[in-house]
């Protein structure tokens, strides 16, 4: 994203049970959005041709031939969708307890979460597992889509009934179910357009319920400087220094604070792209700097203003999701990835 731009962005991680319809759902976001390339739309066309099959929006995001064959999710997929000042980014995580440890890479980064159950089979192990899952990564916001309406002649009834389950359940989690919104991702009901054929609901889309979402005080200037130090690269007898602005505001002249090394600087020149020089840099964008004093640092510091320091610690707690097959070693020494860098 180049330097000094000003869009809100939200990172929405999808989840439910396979069957349910999640990368269905997806897939009808990114058609209904415009976001399918015209030759992907006439591939995908074909191949559900070729197989006596109606247009199914989940190979939209279904990113290998082996799960075209097999009917599900394997991988864990990303997409992005732009609308208005709005940046939404998807990530679609498989349903299979098998791929689990897919579905929690995915979910890590995620500010909030799109539940999908299917109202014909309702919630089920996998749908418990899945809320526990979200709970665990300290994701709290949850919108309920409540998919294949369709296939129960849009009752309200079967709706309301499901939900009463659902919204429980993820509060014994600890979830919040921000709304509980009837879909079919098939045929693009209440997916981002108000759906004729549900006139006794009067809540948002889904895509509206997520627009809503979407942060709109994330690149506040006020908010604490926090840029996470990737590389630096030495070009003639100039280092620049690049990275991630995670939150905050950076520009040319500010006296910066590098963290842990305790070092000191003052930004000499802002680099960025497509601008070259840009006038400031704000949270989601990548840039480099350069500096007027001469220092050594490493990759991994985080720079802030010495006023807005981050706090830091030998000790920590943590829930930790243990994926090896090994079982823990509580006396073993592991290898912790803080950020750019490796302790």
């Amino acid at each position: 994203m180049p330097a000094g731009s000003h869009s809100s962005s939200l990172v929405v991680v999808v989840v439910g049970h396979v069957d349910h319809g999640k990368s269905s759902l997806l897939g009808r976001l990114l058609l209904d959005c415009g976001k399918v390339p015209q030759d992907k739309l006439e591939a995908i066309s074909n191949i559900c041709k070729s197989k006596a099959l109606p247009l199914e929006p989940a190979f939209f995001v279904d990113a290998f031939e082996e799960e075209h064959a097999q009917a599900i999710s394997i991988d864990t997929t990303v997409a992005s969708i732009k609308i208005d000042d709005t940046h939404l980014v998807l990530v679609d995580v498989p349903g299979h307890l098998e791929f689990i440890k897919n579905a929690a890479s995915g979910a890590s980064q995620s500010h909030c979460a799109v539940l999908v159950v299917d109202i014909n089979s309702g919630a089920d192990a996998q749908t418990g597992n899945h809320m526990r899952l979200l709970a665990l990564l300290g994701i709290k916001m949850v919108l309920l889509a409540v998919n294949k309406v369709d296939k129960v002649h849009f009752s309200q009834a079967e709706f309301t009934s499901l939900v009463d389950k659902l919204e429980p359940a993820c509060s014994v989690n600890g979830l919040d179910v921000l709304a509980a919104i009837p879909v079919s991702a098939l045929s693009g009901d209440n997916v981002t357009q108000v759906s004729e054929n549900l006139p006794w609901y009067h809540g948002p889309t889904l895509l509206q319920a997520l627009k809503e979402l979407a942060p709109p005080s994330e690149r506040r200037a006020d908010n604490a400087l926090r840029f996470m130090l990737q590389d630096i690269y030495k070009f003639d007898d100039r280092r620049s220094f690049a990275g991630s602005m995670l939150s905050g505001r950076l520009a040319t002249g500010d006296r910066v604070l590098f963290s842990p090394s305790g070092q000191s600087a003052t930004i000499e020149q802002l680099l960025g792209f497509p601008e070259n020089e840009p006038e400031f840099a704000e949270a989601g964008d990548s840039v480099a700097f350069s500096l007027r004093e001469d220092i050594l640092v490493e990759r991994g510091e985080v720079i802030s203003f010495a006023h807005q320091a981050p706090d830091m610690a030998q000790q920590f707690e943590a829930d930790v999701i243990w994926l090896s097959s090994h079982p823990t070693d509580f006396n073993g020494r592991y290898k912790l990835q803080l950020g750019t860098s490796h302790r």
